[in-house]
């Protein structure tokens, strides 16, 4: 069979607009994918959060609105109907990239992939086992909630921005362990549901990267809708016994003690090596190691997204959008 012109392992906002970049040109593409295609972004991140944070929206509104002139008698939220509306963007979506896919002539496989060589993969799906020869190879296998070495939390079972996603009964409390983006949006929603959320963030700020007013002026906003943030906070142990999750904090020197119902990790992201652990990549604390166009250390396979180790690079959608464009520029000449 003649090989492809490439090879993309991962189907999020890196892989899918890889692929669809270098079908445009012509190109023959094979793009791997062990779930949907649309990654963490489409999934199980960006978009469900702010379809969950619409609703949450109209419902503190409604709730909260007199001042307005909305007057609502005995207002419910119903979680597992916003989880389902949640459902049905995010199916919206996946069909609509799929769809694009199709029109580009791309090869979506199903499965889960592995490098074996810079020029093939090997795919395990339910239907069996299939080997994918290409000219090229692109890894982008985005990257996965990291689990901070705190003692007890494995064990305690955290949620994470899946788990929490999908919850169907609302957490009277909830303890958010990191006030990046992904702590912050989540506990917003659940807090505009009716969840008292504590924050605890190890720097001095929550949303690190940001503005310092802006996030005073945000932080101001959300404390009446009962979201707390402490900054300065080490966890150091959680525990969980029965439907008690109990976390301990170091506070300026101090040791305090918070309890909830569930707790959540949102403390970032990691580079996911799944599928590239033997493929003599080199990699760095952050992640794979790549030049300005997007070049591994092994000649023939390119990185792009959230698996790559450059410092510049936040694991945003975006980024991976263009990185892919690079890459593939990069591997077609232009």
């Amino acid at each position: 069979m003649t090989p492809f012109d490439i090879a993309i392992l991962g189907g999020g906002p890196g892989g899918y607009v890889g692929a669809l970049h270098a079908g445009v040109r012509g190109a023959r593409v094979a793009l791997v994918e062990r779930d949907r295609v649309g990654g963490t972004c489409v999934t199980v991140g960006c978009i469900p959060s702010k379809a969950l944070l619409d609703s949450s929206h109209a419902y503190w509104l409604a709730t909260h609105g007199t001042e307005h002139g909305i007057h609502v008698d005995n207002p419910r939220f119903v979680l597992a109907e916003a989880v389902a509306r949640k459902q049905k963007v995010v199916d919206t979506l996946v069909s609509g990239v799929e769809q694009l896919l199709k029109l580009r002539k791309v090869e979506l496989i199903k499965g889960e992939g592995t490098v074996v060589s810079p020029t093939q993969l090997r795919v395990k799906a339910a239907d069996g086992e299939r080997t994918i020869d290409a000219m090229s190879v692109i890894v982008a296998t985005g990257s996965k909630v990291g689990m901070p070495p705190i003692n007890g939390l494995a064990e305690a079972k955290p949620l994470d921005n899946v788990g929490a996603l999908a919850l169907t009964e609302l957490p009277k409390r909830l303890i958010v362990i990191g006030g990046g983006v992904i702590g912050m949006e989540l506990g917003t929603f659940f807090a505009e549901i009716g969840s008292q959320v504590t924050v605890l963030e190890m720097l001095p700020q929550a949303l690190a990267f940001a503005e310092a007013e802006l996030v005073r002026i945000l932080l101001r906003a959300l404390e009446p809708k009962g979201l707390k943030v402490l900054t300065n906070a080490k966890v150091t142990e959680v525990n969980r016994r029965g439907a008690t999750v109990t976390v301990t904090a170091e506070i300026e020197g101090k040791a305090q003690t918070f309890e909830g119902d569930e707790v959540l990790l949102g403390a970032g992201r990691v580079a996911n090596y799944s599928g590239v652990e033997q493929a003599g990549l080199t990699t760095n604390k952050l992640g794979i190691t790549v030049d300005e166009h997007m070049r591994t250390n092994v000649k023939g396979v390119w990185a792009i997204g959230d698996c790559i180790g450059d410092p510049r690079s936040p694991k945003l959608a975006h980024v991976a959008f263009a990185q892919a464009e690079v890459a593939v520029d990069t591997i077609l000449g232009e």
